[in-house]
């Protein structure tokens, strides 16, 4: 079985690189802001790079945006037949090792061989390069490990992936529900060491540099519930955006209370959390849906694997001794 899932893993790999190959074609937009974000990033100018206003990624991601950037014109390529494969076939190994760490041990492998192929057939894995934020995809899988982290009573190391995952976007702090799957005083020091690890990413930058993330301004869309109370093309600043955190991060808090002692609080509390996010949000950008697709997989994997299955034999653990 395990062989067996090992080829159907590299088929589901091959197909993934030849997609990539394809998209690598593509220009695609805010693909196209983050590279040139992260060149000024490598530059002596590095301190600002986010003085432009519509720049709304965080340090980490333009660092790896700009270093593929710098290695495709070493090359003397375009940057974006260097970045599909990277986005395209990382987000699928990311995405299919995490779904064997939450699967049931002897269903690893065809949990991981399921989800792969999901992720492929809802264009998940090539929506992280296409819409051109593979944070939407990377954030929600970082939370999970964070979870299981904070389970485990690892409070700190759970904060700092929690902190570092706001280094590809902002909203990664939005993660900070899953700290509370720790016993109070390991939650509370998970949540020092996110703030901290956060801050640490964006001061230099805020402190030293022309910052213009926080003056930027979305518009209210149709098809919106804001739009329901707000007439279209109303701004929605920075200010409305922590309102709509606060909210977020409560929703994820009220399911942590509920599901502590659940093994499914490691999806369910991100999913809560990502929910309110997007319901709330001013605009329904494509991009934004690739979060709750990643953890309604990674869920998906979590409960079937522990399902009955007739005629299906779960082998135990080899022991290491």
């Amino acid at each position: 079985m395990r062989s067996r899932a090992l080829w159907l893993l590299g088929g589901l790999f091959a197909v993934a690189a030849w997609l990539a190959v394809v998209d690598g074609r593509t220009d695609v937009g805010d693909a196209a802001l983050f590279a040139e974000a992260g060149r000024t990033l490598f530059s002596g100018h590095w301190l600002d790079t986010f003085a432009r206003a519509d720049l709304q990624a965080g340090p980490l991601q333009m660092a790896a945006f700009g270093a593929v950037s710098q290695l495709s014109s070493a090359l003397d390529v375009s940057q974006f037949r260097l970045l599909a494969p990277l986005i395209e076939l990382g987000s699928l190994a990311a995405l299919v090792a995490l779904a064997g760490r939450v699967a049931e041990p002897g269903r690893r492998g065809a949990v991981r061989v399921a989800v792969g192929a999901a992720a492929l057939a809802i264009g998940l894995v090539r929506g992280a390069f296409l819409d051109g934020h593979p944070g939407e995809v990377l954030i929600p899988l970082v939370w999970v490990l964070a979870a299981q982290r904070a389970q485990r009573g690892q409070g700190a190391r759970a904060g700092l992936l929690v902190g570092l995952s706001a280094g590809l976007e902002l909203w990664g702090l939005l993660g900070l529900p899953v700290l509370l799957l720790a016993r109070p005083r390991r939650a509370l020091a998970g949540m020092a060491a996110a703030t901290v690890a956060a801050a640490a990413l964006f001061a230099p930058f805020m402190l030293f540099g022309r910052f213009g993330m926080f003056a930027y301004h979305w518009q209210i869309s149709d098809g919106t519930l804001l739009h329901l109370f707000f007439s279209y093309g109303t701004p929605f600043g920075w200010q409305l955006r922590v309102g709509q955190a606060a909210a977020a991060v409560t929703a994820g808090a009220v399911v942590t209370w509920f599901a502590r002692g659940s093994r499914h609080a490691i999806w369910a509390v991100p999913l809560a959390t990502v929910g309110v996010r997007i319901v709330l949000d001013p605009a329904y950008n494509p991009w934004y849906w690739q979060a709750p697709q990643t953890l309604a997989l990674l869920g998906a994997a979590a409960y079937c694997s522990r399902l009955p299955i007739r005629g299906y034999r779960t082998r135990p653990a080899r022991s290491m001794t």
